[in-house]
């Protein structure tokens, strides 16, 4: 239900501008999957505008012993200095999982989480937001720790996907898709 969640736009200082050094994304657990989930592991993709994944790592979760529901894991994604890093780029961390009652199917998604690893300088047009072009270089890298919501579906380009009208994949766009109960990427 819309009234479980309370939206919260945190004040965050706009970033520095970010010079090209490349930038790490680490995964370490998820919280409160949903109890039909038996397995799981997980997938991160640095994502274009287009849908086109240009970097990615997967890592299953850390150990048998983990509670299924709050698993850990150590998905570490490097992109470097050199790497093809579009500003408008979109960071995309799917949970996929072996499910009760469906095991004979496989994995399947459980949920994704979206982050947009630049947003815009303070003197940019986009100041603060993701930046609407790949070739802005007014830019600056959002750092720190992210707990982002799992939201339901695929993440896709296009008219009637997870898009903006224009067609563009951005982390606005995805994060206006339904979110699994509860359930958070850390």
């Amino acid at each position: 239900p819309e009234a479980a969640w309370a939206r919260h736009e945190p004040a965050v200082p706009p970033p520095r501008r970010h010079s090209g050094e490349g930038f790490v994304l680490l995964v370490d657990g998820a919280r409160y999957l949903p109890d039909n989930v038996v397995a799981c592991g997980v997938h991160a993709a640095l994502l274009d505008s287009q849908g086109s994944a240009l970097c990615e790592a997967s890592a299953p979760c850390l150990s048998a012993s983990t509670d299924v529901r709050s698993p850990r894991f150590n998905l570490r994604l490097e992109l470097k200095r050199g790497d093809e890093m579009p500003a408008d780029g979109t960071l995309v961390v799917s949970v996929v999982a072996v499910q009760e009652g469906t095991e004979a199917e496989g994995l399947r998604q459980v949920g994704f989480g979206a982050l947009a690893p630049f947003a815009g300088t303070s003197g940019s047009a986009d100041a603060g937001k993701q930046p609407s072009s790949s070739l802005e270089r007014d830019v600056g890298l959002r750092e720190g720790c992210f707990q982002l919501p799992l939201m339901l579906g695929f993440p896709r380009a296009g008219k009637g996907a997870a898009s903006l009208d224009d067609g563009r994949l951005t982390e606005a766009a995805l994060n206006a898709r339904p979110r699994v109960p509860c359930a958070t990427l850390l």
